[in-house]
């Protein structure tokens, strides 16, 4: 008359355990993405940043160009980009490095060109180094 009916169903340590489980894989999953995201900012700054240089490298290159080289005033140039990359600061300096050997041609200016920013606590830069011809 009385049936012994087998439980089909989880205890609740059983079911306690799982959400504990799945909690601890959230919070990895999640906390993996925010770094993830954080990474992305750093390369999309880092980017940007290379672009913002190689923009003033071909600029100075094609000013150099119309004047026919170095100008003496030009040893050292500093500021910040237009918006909206005023939080970039550029530097830019000319060494002269000689003629290298070749007498009949004008000096090599060694040019340094730094981009700094500021990202989260510190500050960041990405630098390069090209040469240009002297006006002489």
């Amino acid at each position: 008359m009385f049936k012994l009916f087998r439980n089909k169903g989880f205890l609740l340590l059983e079911v306690m355990l799982a959400v504990a489980i799945l909690s601890l894989g959230i919070t990895v999953v999640l906390r993996s993405f925010v770094s993830s995201l954080r990474a992305v900012q750093v390369a999309q700054r880092h980017l940007l940043a290379n672009l913002l240089m190689e923009e003033k490298i071909w600029a100075r290159s094609e000013e150099n160009l119309r004047q026919g080289g170095i100008e003496a005033d030009q040893a050292l140039e500093e500021g910040s980009f237009a918006a909206p990359f005023e939080d970039y600061e550029y530097k830019v300096s000319f060494e002269e490095e000689g003629p290298q050997g070749l007498e009949d041609q004008a000096p090599l200016y060694k040019s340094s060109f730094e981009v700094s920013w500021q990202q989260r606590a510190g500050t960041h830069s990405l630098s390069c180094v090209t040469y240009f011809r002297s006006k002489d």
